[in-house]
């Protein structure tokens, strides 16, 4: 999957608000918070 990366976390952005209007991108938001912390 994805590695996390710096550079990933807003490739990772604007995958999940496109994903946002089709499936729920809950693990990925999940993700983004876990790699913030």
């Amino acid at each position: 999957m994805m590695v996390a990366t710096p550079d990933a976390i807003p490739i990772a952005r604007k995958h999940a608000s496109l994903s946002d209007s089709k499936k729920r991108p809950t693990r990925i938001r999940s993700r983004i918070i876990n790699t913030k912390q």
